[in-house]
Protein backbone atom coordinates (compact mmCIF):
# COMPACT_ATOMS: atom_id res chain seq x y z
CA UNK A 1 0.00 0.00 0.00
CA UNK A 2 0.99 3.23 -1.25
CA UNK A 3 1.15 6.76 0.85
CA UNK A 4 1.92 9.81 -0.76
CA UNK A 5 2.91 12.72 0.62
CA UNK A 6 1.35 15.83 -1.72
CA UNK A 7 3.96 18.72 0.55
CA UNK A 8 6.65 17.88 -2.09
CA UNK A 9 9.96 19.71 -1.24
CA UNK A 10 11.73 21.98 -3.83
CA UNK A 11 15.08 20.94 -4.97
CA UNK A 12 17.96 22.35 -3.14
CA UNK A 13 18.81 26.16 -4.60
CA UNK A 14 16.25 25.88 -6.78
CA UNK A 15 12.63 27.28 -7.91
CA UNK A 16 8.80 24.84 -6.87
CA UNK A 17 8.38 21.96 -9.45
CA UNK A 18 5.80 22.62 -11.50
CA UNK A 19 3.24 19.14 -11.18
CA UNK A 20 3.45 19.16 -14.71
CA UNK A 21 5.78 19.68 -17.64
CA UNK A 22 4.94 23.02 -19.39
CA UNK A 23 7.64 22.47 -21.82
CA UNK A 24 9.94 19.83 -23.05
CA UNK A 25 13.35 20.29 -21.50
CA UNK A 26 16.48 20.91 -23.36
CA UNK A 27 18.54 17.78 -25.19
CA UNK A 28 21.60 18.60 -22.75
CA UNK A 29 19.46 18.91 -19.31
CA UNK A 30 16.88 16.56 -19.97
CA UNK A 31 18.97 13.90 -18.35
CA UNK A 32 20.13 16.05 -15.27
CA UNK A 33 16.47 17.02 -14.51
CA UNK A 34 14.86 13.70 -15.16
CA UNK A 35 17.12 12.45 -12.27
CA UNK A 36 16.55 15.08 -9.90
CA UNK A 37 12.74 14.65 -10.33
CA UNK A 38 12.51 11.07 -9.84
CA UNK A 39 14.97 11.51 -6.52
CA UNK A 40 12.28 13.97 -5.17
CA UNK A 41 9.70 12.00 -5.98
CA UNK A 42 11.31 8.91 -4.14
CA UNK A 43 12.23 11.16 -0.92
CA UNK A 44 8.23 11.82 -0.77
CA UNK A 45 6.55 8.47 -0.68
CA UNK A 46 6.64 6.00 1.95
CA UNK A 47 5.86 2.57 2.08
CA UNK A 48 3.39 1.35 4.38
CA UNK A 49 2.05 -2.16 5.00
CA UNK A 50 -1.39 -2.86 4.40
CA UNK A 51 -3.86 -3.06 8.28
CA UNK A 52 -5.81 -5.78 7.11
CA UNK A 53 -2.89 -8.11 4.65
CA UNK A 54 -2.69 -10.15 7.42
CA UNK A 55 -5.85 -10.78 8.06
CA UNK A 56 -7.27 -14.67 7.31
CA UNK A 57 -9.87 -14.71 4.24
CA UNK A 58 -9.57 -11.00 3.75
CA UNK A 59 -10.99 -9.37 0.35
CA UNK A 60 -12.43 -6.47 -0.47
CA UNK A 61 -16.14 -7.88 -0.42
CA UNK A 62 -17.56 -4.49 -1.73
CA UNK A 63 -15.77 -5.52 -4.88
CA UNK A 64 -16.58 -8.77 -4.91
CA UNK A 65 -20.26 -7.50 -4.33
CA UNK A 66 -20.01 -5.48 -7.28
CA UNK A 67 -18.80 -8.12 -9.82
CA UNK A 68 -21.99 -9.83 -8.98
CA UNK A 69 -24.26 -7.05 -10.37
CA UNK A 70 -25.06 -7.22 -14.03
CA UNK A 71 -23.12 -5.56 -16.73
CA UNK A 72 -24.25 -1.50 -16.59
CA UNK A 73 -26.20 -1.80 -13.09
CA UNK A 74 -25.99 0.62 -10.56
CA UNK A 75 -26.42 0.33 -6.54
CA UNK A 76 -29.31 2.69 -5.33
CA UNK A 77 -29.90 0.60 -2.10
CA UNK A 78 -28.41 -1.75 0.03
CA UNK A 79 -29.96 -3.15 3.33
CA UNK A 80 -29.49 -6.61 5.64
CA UNK A 81 -32.03 -9.39 5.77
CA UNK A 82 -32.90 -12.92 6.48
CA UNK A 83 -33.86 -14.99 4.39
CA UNK A 84 -36.28 -17.74 5.61
CA UNK A 85 -35.77 -21.60 4.63
CA UNK A 86 -38.01 -23.36 6.63
CA UNK A 87 -36.86 -23.22 10.11
CA UNK A 88 -33.23 -21.85 9.22
CA UNK A 89 -32.59 -18.51 8.32
CA UNK A 90 -30.08 -17.37 5.81
CA UNK A 91 -28.59 -13.61 6.32
CA UNK A 92 -27.81 -12.14 3.44
CA UNK A 93 -28.19 -8.55 1.60
CA UNK A 94 -30.90 -7.26 -0.83
CA UNK A 95 -29.63 -5.21 -3.03
CA UNK A 96 -31.89 -2.76 -5.26
CA UNK A 97 -30.07 -2.03 -8.25
CA UNK A 98 -31.15 0.27 -11.30
CA UNK A 99 -32.34 -2.14 -13.25
CA UNK A 100 -32.41 -5.42 -11.44
CA UNK A 101 -33.01 -6.32 -7.60
CA UNK A 102 -30.38 -9.03 -5.90
CA UNK A 103 -30.49 -11.48 -3.22
CA UNK A 104 -26.97 -12.35 -2.21
CA UNK A 105 -26.29 -15.17 0.78
CA UNK A 106 -24.07 -14.74 3.77
CA UNK A 107 -22.99 -10.85 3.35
CA UNK A 108 -23.60 -8.35 5.71
CA UNK A 109 -23.27 -4.06 5.65
CA UNK A 110 -21.70 -3.16 8.80
CA UNK A 111 -23.20 0.27 10.08
CA UNK A 112 -19.97 2.15 8.34
CA UNK A 113 -20.70 1.23 5.03
CA UNK A 114 -18.50 -1.97 4.87
CA UNK A 115 -19.33 -5.20 3.39
CA UNK A 116 -18.55 -8.54 5.33
CA UNK A 117 -19.39 -11.60 5.84
CA UNK A 118 -22.25 -12.31 7.74
CA UNK A 119 -19.45 -14.42 10.75
CA UNK A 120 -17.27 -11.54 11.07
CA UNK A 121 -20.23 -8.87 11.54
CA UNK A 122 -20.45 -7.03 14.96
CA UNK A 123 -22.90 -9.47 17.20
CA UNK A 124 -24.77 -6.07 18.46
CA UNK A 125 -25.58 -4.64 14.79
CA UNK A 126 -27.13 -8.71 13.83
CA UNK A 127 -30.75 -9.61 14.32
CA UNK A 128 -30.99 -11.48 17.60
CA UNK A 129 -33.77 -13.12 16.83
CA UNK A 130 -32.29 -14.70 13.85
CA UNK A 131 -28.96 -15.87 15.61
CA UNK A 132 -31.21 -17.97 17.52
CA UNK A 133 -32.06 -20.16 14.74
CA UNK A 134 -29.59 -19.25 11.77
CA UNK A 135 -28.07 -23.17 11.53
CA UNK A 136 -25.29 -23.40 11.09
CA UNK A 137 -22.01 -22.28 13.32
CA UNK A 138 -19.90 -19.60 11.66
CA UNK A 139 -17.03 -21.93 11.60
CA UNK A 140 -18.56 -24.16 8.76
CA UNK A 141 -20.11 -21.55 6.34
CA UNK A 142 -17.68 -21.76 3.06
CA UNK A 143 -16.70 -18.70 1.33
CA UNK A 144 -18.42 -20.36 -2.06
CA UNK A 145 -21.94 -19.98 0.23
CA UNK A 146 -22.36 -16.15 -1.39
CA UNK A 147 -25.15 -17.60 -4.03
CA UNK A 148 -26.44 -14.70 -6.16
CA UNK A 149 -29.86 -14.26 -7.55
CA UNK A 150 -31.24 -11.53 -9.47
CA UNK A 151 -34.75 -10.54 -11.69
CA UNK A 152 -36.13 -7.44 -13.16
CA UNK A 153 -37.95 -4.96 -11.87
CA UNK A 154 -40.77 -6.13 -14.66
CA UNK A 155 -40.42 -9.59 -12.92
CA UNK A 156 -41.19 -8.69 -9.45
CA UNK A 157 -45.15 -9.95 -9.04
CA UNK A 158 -46.11 -8.88 -6.14
CA UNK A 159 -45.33 -8.04 -2.05
CA UNK A 160 -46.75 -8.81 0.78
CA UNK A 161 -46.09 -7.77 4.61
CA UNK A 162 -46.17 -10.84 7.07
CA UNK A 163 -45.06 -11.96 10.06
CA UNK A 164 -42.30 -13.56 11.20
CA UNK A 165 -42.12 -15.42 15.00
CA UNK A 166 -45.31 -13.17 16.14
CA UNK A 167 -43.27 -9.89 14.83
CA UNK A 168 -44.11 -7.83 12.58
CA UNK A 169 -41.21 -7.62 10.76
CA UNK A 170 -41.25 -9.52 6.98
CA UNK A 171 -41.82 -9.29 3.61
CA UNK A 172 -42.71 -11.89 0.95
CA UNK A 173 -41.95 -10.86 -2.49
CA UNK A 174 -43.42 -13.31 -5.31
CA UNK A 175 -41.47 -13.45 -8.97
CA UNK A 176 -43.08 -14.48 -12.29
CA UNK A 177 -40.40 -17.48 -12.76
CA UNK A 178 -43.02 -18.45 -9.72
CA UNK A 179 -40.01 -18.50 -6.89
CA UNK A 180 -41.01 -16.46 -3.77
CA UNK A 181 -39.37 -15.79 -0.46
CA UNK A 182 -39.67 -14.84 2.87
CA UNK A 183 -37.60 -12.05 4.04
CA UNK A 184 -36.99 -10.73 7.53
CA UNK A 185 -35.59 -7.14 8.68
CA UNK A 186 -34.49 -5.93 11.83
CA UNK A 187 -37.57 -3.85 12.34
CA UNK A 188 -40.95 -3.13 11.63
CA UNK A 189 -39.49 0.55 10.36
CA UNK A 190 -36.60 -0.91 8.48
CA UNK A 191 -39.28 -3.70 6.46
CA UNK A 192 -42.19 -0.70 6.20
CA UNK A 193 -38.95 1.32 4.56
CA UNK A 194 -38.22 -1.62 2.17
CA UNK A 195 -41.97 -2.33 1.16
CA UNK A 196 -41.88 1.67 0.17
CA UNK A 197 -38.43 1.19 -2.12
CA UNK A 198 -39.90 -2.10 -3.46
CA UNK A 199 -42.99 0.19 -5.03
CA UNK A 200 -41.56 2.81 -6.43
CA UNK A 201 -38.96 0.51 -8.25
CA UNK A 202 -41.91 -1.71 -9.40
CA UNK A 203 -44.61 0.33 -9.23
CA UNK A 204 -46.99 -2.57 -10.63
CA UNK A 205 -46.66 -4.31 -7.22
CA UNK A 206 -49.18 -1.70 -5.62
CA UNK A 207 -51.65 -2.00 -8.68
CA UNK A 208 -50.44 1.79 -9.90
CA UNK A 209 -49.55 -0.06 -12.94
CA UNK A 210 -50.59 -3.06 -14.79
CA UNK A 211 -48.64 -6.32 -15.35
CA UNK A 212 -47.34 -6.69 -19.42
CA UNK A 213 -48.57 -10.16 -19.52
CA UNK A 214 -51.84 -11.93 -18.58
CA UNK A 215 -50.15 -14.46 -16.55
CA UNK A 216 -48.51 -11.84 -14.09
CA UNK A 217 -51.92 -9.74 -13.73
CA UNK A 218 -54.02 -13.02 -12.80
CA UNK A 219 -51.32 -13.82 -10.28
CA UNK A 220 -51.08 -10.41 -8.51
CA UNK A 221 -55.07 -10.24 -8.74
CA UNK A 222 -55.06 -13.61 -6.57
CA UNK A 223 -51.82 -12.47 -4.57
CA UNK A 224 -52.83 -9.11 -3.54
CA UNK A 225 -53.73 -8.67 0.45
CA UNK A 226 -55.48 -5.48 1.15
CA UNK A 227 -53.65 -4.74 3.84
CA UNK A 228 -50.73 -3.86 1.31
CA UNK A 229 -52.65 -1.65 -0.53
CA UNK A 230 -54.19 1.82 0.63
CA UNK A 231 -57.55 2.51 1.21
CA UNK A 232 -59.72 5.55 2.34
CA UNK A 233 -62.97 5.02 4.89
CA UNK A 234 -65.19 4.58 2.93
CA UNK A 235 -63.22 2.00 0.56
CA UNK A 236 -62.96 0.18 5.01
CA UNK A 237 -66.58 0.22 5.38
CA UNK A 238 -67.10 -1.34 1.56
CA UNK A 239 -65.02 -4.00 2.12
CA UNK A 240 -66.84 -4.43 6.03
CA UNK A 241 -70.13 -3.96 4.64
CA UNK A 242 -70.30 -5.57 1.62
CA UNK A 243 -71.69 -8.87 1.06
CA UNK A 244 -70.38 -10.01 -2.48
CA UNK A 245 -67.27 -11.75 -2.92
CA UNK A 246 -64.80 -8.84 -3.73
CA UNK A 247 -61.58 -10.82 -4.25
CA UNK A 248 -61.15 -12.23 -8.05
CA UNK A 249 -60.19 -15.29 -6.13
CA UNK A 250 -63.70 -15.67 -4.89
CA UNK A 251 -65.39 -14.77 -7.58
CA UNK A 252 -63.45 -17.28 -9.90
CA UNK A 253 -63.76 -19.94 -7.96
CA UNK A 254 -67.76 -19.41 -7.46
CA UNK A 255 -67.39 -19.71 -11.09
CA UNK A 256 -65.91 -23.14 -10.91
CA UNK A 257 -62.22 -20.91 -13.04
CA UNK A 258 -60.11 -22.54 -10.54
CA UNK A 259 -60.28 -25.43 -8.06
CA UNK A 260 -60.72 -26.27 -4.58
CA UNK A 261 -56.99 -26.33 -3.97
CA UNK A 262 -55.86 -23.66 -5.75
CA UNK A 263 -58.25 -21.72 -3.79
CA UNK A 264 -57.47 -23.23 -0.72
CA UNK A 265 -53.77 -22.26 -1.56
CA UNK A 266 -54.66 -18.61 -1.84
CA UNK A 267 -56.36 -17.98 1.21
CA UNK A 268 -53.29 -19.75 2.94
CA UNK A 269 -51.08 -16.85 0.66
CA UNK A 270 -53.35 -13.67 1.75
CA UNK A 271 -53.31 -15.38 5.47
CA UNK A 272 -50.10 -15.12 5.75
CA UNK A 273 -49.12 -18.58 5.53
CA UNK A 274 -46.33 -19.98 3.34
CA UNK A 275 -44.15 -22.59 2.42
CA UNK A 276 -40.80 -20.40 3.20
CA UNK A 277 -41.50 -20.87 7.04
CA UNK A 278 -42.71 -24.20 8.62
CA UNK A 279 -43.71 -22.04 11.24
CA UNK A 280 -46.56 -20.99 8.94
CA UNK A 281 -46.82 -23.76 6.65
CA UNK A 282 -50.32 -23.71 4.84
CA UNK A 283 -52.87 -25.73 6.43
CA UNK A 284 -55.79 -27.76 4.91
CA UNK A 285 -59.41 -29.17 6.54
CA UNK A 286 -59.30 -32.60 7.03
CA UNK A 287 -62.13 -34.11 5.18
CA UNK A 288 -61.00 -37.46 4.19
CA UNK A 289 -61.75 -40.61 5.99
CA UNK A 290 -60.95 -43.46 4.08
CA UNK A 291 -56.96 -43.35 3.81
CA UNK A 292 -56.60 -47.41 3.66
CA UNK A 293 -58.62 -47.99 -0.19
CA UNK A 294 -56.52 -48.05 -3.14
CA UNK A 295 -59.04 -45.99 -5.05
CA UNK A 296 -61.21 -43.00 -3.16
CA UNK A 297 -64.53 -43.24 -4.27
CA UNK A 298 -65.69 -39.66 -3.59
CA UNK A 299 -68.93 -40.60 -4.28
CA UNK A 300 -69.11 -43.17 -0.93
CA UNK A 301 -70.22 -40.86 1.76
CA UNK A 302 -68.14 -43.23 4.14
CA UNK A 303 -65.00 -41.85 2.38
CA UNK A 304 -65.58 -37.88 4.09
CA UNK A 305 -65.38 -37.28 7.77
CA UNK A 306 -68.46 -36.35 9.68
CA UNK A 307 -68.22 -32.26 9.18
CA UNK A 308 -70.90 -32.01 12.38
CA UNK A 309 -68.48 -33.64 14.61
CA UNK A 310 -65.06 -32.74 15.86
CA UNK A 311 -62.05 -34.61 14.82
CA UNK A 312 -61.58 -35.65 18.28
CA UNK A 313 -64.35 -37.78 18.08
CA UNK A 314 -64.53 -39.23 14.37
CA UNK A 315 -64.76 -42.63 15.40
CA UNK A 316 -66.78 -44.41 18.24
CA UNK A 317 -63.48 -45.29 20.08
CA UNK A 318 -62.11 -41.41 19.84
CA UNK A 319 -65.67 -40.09 21.13
CA UNK A 320 -65.68 -42.14 24.15
CA UNK A 321 -62.11 -40.81 24.87
CA UNK A 322 -63.39 -37.74 24.70
CA UNK A 323 -66.59 -37.91 26.24
CA UNK A 324 -64.47 -38.91 29.51
CA UNK A 325 -61.78 -36.62 28.91
CA UNK A 326 -65.05 -34.04 28.96
CA UNK A 327 -66.42 -35.53 32.42
CA UNK A 328 -63.01 -35.31 34.08
CA UNK A 329 -62.26 -31.83 32.99
CA UNK A 330 -66.20 -30.48 34.16
CA UNK A 331 -65.30 -32.35 37.10
CA UNK A 332 -62.12 -30.32 38.14
CA UNK A 333 -63.48 -27.24 36.84
CA UNK A 334 -66.59 -27.90 39.64
CA UNK A 335 -63.88 -29.02 42.48
CA UNK A 336 -61.98 -25.37 41.40
CA UNK A 337 -65.35 -23.68 41.78
CA UNK A 338 -66.22 -24.86 45.29
CA UNK A 339 -62.90 -24.42 46.43
CA UNK A 340 -62.91 -20.93 45.47
CA UNK A 341 -66.42 -20.19 46.85
CA UNK A 342 -65.25 -21.66 50.40
CA UNK A 343 -62.50 -19.09 50.15
CA UNK A 344 -64.65 -15.95 49.44
CA UNK A 345 -67.22 -17.17 51.87
CA UNK A 346 -68.17 -15.45 55.12
CA UNK A 347 -65.60 -17.48 57.47
CA UNK A 348 -62.22 -16.87 55.10
CA UNK A 349 -60.05 -19.31 56.18
CA UNK A 350 -56.62 -17.09 57.05
CA UNK A 351 -53.20 -18.72 57.37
Amino acid sequence: MIKIDTQVEPPPGGDAMPPTPTGLPTEGGSRGVESDSRSVLEESYEMIDDPKAGLEDYEDKNRKVMRTLHRGDQVQSVCNMSRIIGLEACEGLLILGKEHVYLIDNFFQRSDGEIVNVWQAPSEERDPYVRMIAGRESHERKPQEHETRSWKWSDLVSVSKRRFLFRDVALEIFFTDGSSFLLTLVSSPARDDLSSQLANKAPQVTGSIGHSRPEDIRRFETLRSREDAPQTLGSKFASVFGHSPEHPATRKWVRGEISNFHYLMLINTLAGRTFNDLTQYPVFPWVLADYKSEELDLTNPLSFRDLSKPMGCQTPEREAEFRERYKAFAEAIRQISIYQDQQEGPYRQVG
